[in-house]
């Protein structure tokens, strides 16, 4: 008797997603296909389109709400209208290749009145990059028809004894050889350079950016470094802009033995503050959860309006909890809103940077 109500109850839990999954069905829209894929597009030839068709398969009219896409790129068309029973309508979503080469694989979601979750459509292809003119390849003017690909590098994290490089295309566009020299305006001690001497009429070459310092070196943090040039001995106004973060290197710290820095805010705000009051002070804890000890590196401040008790050479024991102090001097800051970034660089593998933002409005 028992073994049979348990039947009956599993065929009637059966019967009841079965009727559900029936009626969820019946409520949402029925699209003749979900995916459509543009196949190879040539970017020059402008916005594609396609039309995805439906039928409403409710019983009541059904109203479509929204039609949101992942970008910009992606528009949808539509018909706020009521969609009667077993009426049919269209969703007609066009892309826009222009500045997209290469694949796309883009999503749009379908919100209606019937509820049942949003409804997900898709469209793909491949954009056949147009010719690109030499200003656009090389938008950045040096002079003596000399032009560069890009005028500004970051190369994020550099570790010690890990050099990074990076390249950046020139091209020298006149109808004269041109002579070239390429320098850092201020030595910044961590630069190499490879770059032509000489480009040809019509040439092409690279120029080789080097990031690096070794191992044991006391440099940490924000290095920023400015390259200069001199085209058939004259100076140029143009120059190249590099920024890099100098950590440790992380391969030579063992996971299983390694600090981990927590900082329990990224955002001190002291709010109104009077330009001729008193030096205002806060603070935040940092914390080092890992299993060795919590080495700081670096602790950077743009401008000096904000002081911050903590120096590169503290150290962090394992499971301490450190109160830094945040003082904001109002007497150095001009009227109106400041933001100001706190950069602490530290020995975690996992994260060697971390930024506290200051904020304030300074009133009279």
């Amino acid at each position: 008797m028992v073994q049979m109500r348990r039947i009956i109850t599993i065929n009637m839990l059966i019967i009841t997603l079965l009727c559900n999954v029936k009626i969820f069905a019946q409520q949402r829209l029925i699209f003749e296909h979900a995916e459509h894929s543009f196949g190879n597009i040539r970017e020059e030839a402008g916005r594609v389109s396609h039309s995805f068709r439906f039928r409403n398969g409710a019983t009541e009219p059904v109203v479509i709400l929204s039609v949101s896409t992942t970008c910009g790129c992606t528009v949808a068309k539509f018909d706020r209208r009521p969609i009667m029973p077993d009426s049919v309508g269209v969703i007609e979503v066009s892309f826009d290749p222009r500045n997209r080469p290469g694949a796309f694989d883009k999503e749009i979601s379908v919100m209606t009145s019937e509820g049942g979750g949003v409804q997900k459509l898709k469209i793909c292809g491949f954009v056949e990059e147009r010719p690109r003119s030499i200003e656009e390849r090389f938008p950045h003017f040096v002079g003596s028809g000399v032009r560069l690909e890009d005028n500004f590098h970051a190369f994020a994290y550099v570790e010690q004894g890990k050099p990074t490089t990076t390249t950046i295309k020139i091209i020298n566009t006149s109808n004269r050889a041109v002579r070239l020299r390429i320098f850092e305006s201020r030595e910044s001690g961590v630069v190499q350079l490879r770059y032509p001497e000489r480009l040809a009429a019509g040439g092409e070459g690279e120029i080789a950016i080097t990031y690096g310092v070794p191992i044991g070196s006391e440099r940490y943090g924000t290095v920023d470094a400015i390259l200069d040039f001199e085209i058939n001995g004259r100076s140029s106004e143009a120059f190249i802009s590099l920024t890099g973060i100098i950590v440790d290197n992380r391969d030579k710290i063992d996971p299983k033995s390694a600090p981990r820095v927590e900082v329990m805010k990224n955002i001190v705000k002291f709010g109104a503050v009077k330009r001729h009051g008193d030096e205002r002070i806060d603070s935040l804890t940092i914390e080092n959860k890992g299993t060795a000890p919590l080495k700081i590196r670096s602790v950077e401040v743009l401008h000096s309006t904000v002081k911050v008790s903590l120096s590169a050479g503290d150290q962090i024991a394992v499971g301490e909890k450190r109160e830094v102090k945040l003082r904001l001097n109002p007497l150095r800051i001009e009227y109106g809103p400041l933001s100001e970034r706190v950069r602490i660089v530290t020995n975690d593998p996992e994260h060697p940077m971390r930024t506290v933002r200051v904020t304030a409005i300074i009133e009279e």
